[in-house]
């Protein structure tokens, strides 16, 4: 028998909620698993029809929720760049928590940290370093095993160009 009462009917149905609600979560995921395109190709064409206001909801949307974007950019989202020189934005990772400290130096650096990922197959594997460490850990990983003697290299030519031009006495 229907409840005629909208009174009635509103709090039956609040109930109802309440007591099935994992029954309808598992319900609405399986809803979005089976119908993947259809609801992708809604939402398409749902943009191109509105566009103007989709574009200005997220400008406003990103605008009172700066951190929390700033926050999900720093555990899914990667922005790296080919050997050819375009920048690449790969999201649905699930980086290193974000450490508010460089993990090579240690320096604290709240704002400007950078991920350096190890595997070009797994991205989300990597740490947060400072601008300075991430040029040297993209030395290390691109020259390897040579980098050490490299290094010597390098202070064998300093100590002889110091030598060369330290004046006479």
């Amino acid at each position: 028998m229907p409840l005629k009462d909208k009174e009635k009917l509103r709090e039956y149905n609040k109930k109802y909620n309440q007591a099935h609600r994992e029954q309808r979560r598992e319900n609405s995921k399986k809803y979005r698993e089976t119908h993947r395109e259809q609801r992708k190709e809604y939402r398409r064409k749902y943009y191109q029809a509105h566009r103007e206001h989709c574009i200005e909801a997220h400008k406003k949307w990103s605008q009172t929720h700066r951190e929390q974007r700033r926050d999900y950019h720093r555990t899914h989202v990667l922005g790296t760049t080919h050997a050819n020189g375009n920048k690449v934005h790969v999201s649905g990772l699930n980086k290193r928590p974000y450490t508010n400290y460089c993990e090579i130096c240690g320096i604290l650096k709240i704002e400007k940290l950078h991920y350096h990922h190890w595997n070009k197959e797994k991205l989300s594997l990597g740490i947060w370093v400072c601008f300075k460490c991430h040029g040297l850990v993209e030395a290390i990983d691109r020259h390897g095993d040579n980098l050490q003697k490299m290094i010597d290299r390098y202070l064998k030519l300093k100590e002889t160009r110091d030598m060369v031009l330290m004046p006479a006495r």
